[in-house]
């Protein structure tokens, strides 16, 4: 017996040891609870202006920014790593294999710079369509590293960047996600670094003939009938003693100014509004860098989806008019087999639905905080049961939660604090407490216990029989 766990043993640590050994060679990190492959220092190439240096070493491309010598080179030179006066440092990435011919990259950034920077929190979609081509053969992407002010030399701070990129095929197919890591340095600790700040709400003020938008403070408020996507602010210049006569915001062009004040026209996707605007002395130089934050408010409780056979409404907050309603009826075989088989014997699925809100990007909406009221248009199908209940089925595909649903003025309706997937299922009266597996347990289990009582009463008696001999 002794030797029989001793090759237990081995064989487990050998196992375990290729696991791990296979693991590491793998060459793989963690990343938002995913699995993503490290791009290795062969496909990774990086271009530098005058005072950038960069390595290259375990994914990691790290550019270390002094004030160049000669101060005027980030003025006069203008390449692809270089915009007007910004200036940029560049890296490139090779495909994986042959099939990769198109990406979608993802930068994630600590603050609100790079250009190019999503913050940390921007989630991470696959199943996509994208159509993105490579530049020669190459994914460019561009990390700004300072700035020639008025005459003088300026870094913007020292900066992480997460950059993600999903490979594709040229028929839009999934085939890898990779991920590598900029990290910006300055190697001057007393050089003058870029700051930007938040402009006052005091200086903000709506242009006027905006039909039910209202702006209190730093809050921007949509009212339901609210039907475009942007708005027109009124932002007065900084008053700093510095005589501006262009603006830049990010996305649009430089404009001149108009009187005190410049107007911007911005998206509104979200509950966030937020842009960048850079003053200038004159078209090219810029002085002063500022951030527009605003918080988004609406007024709209109710939202259908296009076919108009679920509603959604909103019981605690009001939310904006321009999310929309998006709803798929699971109709995959194997995925509502699954869920059936996860049901009680008197439990018949009827439809399975992937209930979402999106913003004006897209993106999917976390509810929270809230009560949310589902209407689900009786169909004739829906009509033959009097008896109804939904379920919630999460994402790994369990049945997570049961919720009570009614039946009223010709909908389904049950209230929820999330959307997800979610499941109507009809009830019969009576519930069989024993299915066919269920019998051939419990006879396997009644067949065990009489092999167990016979064995005790034989080993019993042959106790006894040697007691007394």
């Amino acid at each position: 017996m002794k030797k029989i766990f001793e090759r237990i043993f081995l064989v487990a640590f050998i196992a375990m040891n290729f696991i791990f050994i296979n693991k590491a060679s793998a060459a793989t990190i963690e990343y938002r609870g995913g699995e993503f492959d490290v791009i290795p220092a062969s496909r990774i190439k990086t271009t530098t202006v005058a005072g950038v240096e960069s390595t290259i070493a375990n994914g990691k491309v790290t550019f270390t920014v002094s004030i160049p010598s000669d101060t005027t080179s980030w003025k006069e030179q203008v390449s692809d790593t270089q915009t007007e006066n910004y200036v940029y440092s560049g890296v490139y990435i090779t495909p994986p294999c042959e099939e990769a011919t198109k990406y979608d990259a993802i930068f994630d950034a600590e603050s609100q710079f790079p250009y190019y920077g999503l913050t940390p929190d921007s989630e991470i979609e696959e199943g996509k369509e994208y159509a993105i081509g490579l530049t020669k053969g190459e994914v460019p992407g561009f990390y700004v590293v300072g700035d020639r002010t008025n005459g003088n030399m300026s870094l913007f701070g020292e900066k992480t960047y997460i950059s993600v990129i999903y490979w594709y095929n040229e028929d839009n197919e999934y085939i890898t996600r990779e991920y590598f890591e900029v990290e910006r340095v300055n190697a001057d600790s007393d050089a003058n670094v870029i700051e930007r700040t938040t402009i006052d709400s005091s200086r903000i003020s709506l242009v006027e003939n905006q039909d039910n938008v209202k702006l209190e403070g730093n809050t921007l408020t949509l009212g339901k009938d609210f039907t475009g996507t942007t708005v027109k602010l009124k932002i007065t210049k900084p008053n700093n003693g510095v005589s501006y006569s262009h603006y830049f915001t990010y996305g649009t062009e430089v404009a001149s100014l108009a009187d005190d004040y410049a107007i911007i026209t911005v998206s509104i996707t979200n509950s966030e509004l937020y842009s960048n605007i850079d003053w200038y002395i004159n078209e090219t130089t810029s002085v002063t860098f500022e951030s527009l934050n605003l918080v988004v408010k609406g007024e709209t409780t109710s939202y259908q989806d296009e076919n108009e056979t679920i509603y959604l409404v909103s019981e605690d907050n009001a939310l904006l008019p321009m999310y929309k309603l998006v709803v798929d009826e699971i109709t995959d075989e194997a995925q509502i087999k699954s869920v059936q088989d996860l049901l009680k014997s008197n439990e018949t699925l009827i439809n399975l639905y992937d209930i979402n809100l999106l913003d004006g990007n897209n993106s999917v909406i976390k509810l929270e905080n809230g009560n949310y009221l589902i209407k689900v248009k009786l169909t004739d199908e829906l009509k033959k049961f009097e008896n109804l209940q939904i379920v919630y089925v999460d994402e790994n595909g369990q049945v997570a939660e049961r919720l009570d649903a009614k039946i009223e003025d010709g909908y389904v309706t049950f209230t929820t604090t999330h959307l997800s997937t979610y499941g109507i299922v009809a009830l019969s009266e009576v519930e069989n407490p024993q299915t066919y597996d269920s019998i051939i347990a419990y006879r396997i289990m009644t067949i065990c216990a009489i092999m167990g009582i016979v064995g005790s009463a034989l080993y019993i008696k042959s106790t006894k029989k040697k007691r007394f001999n």
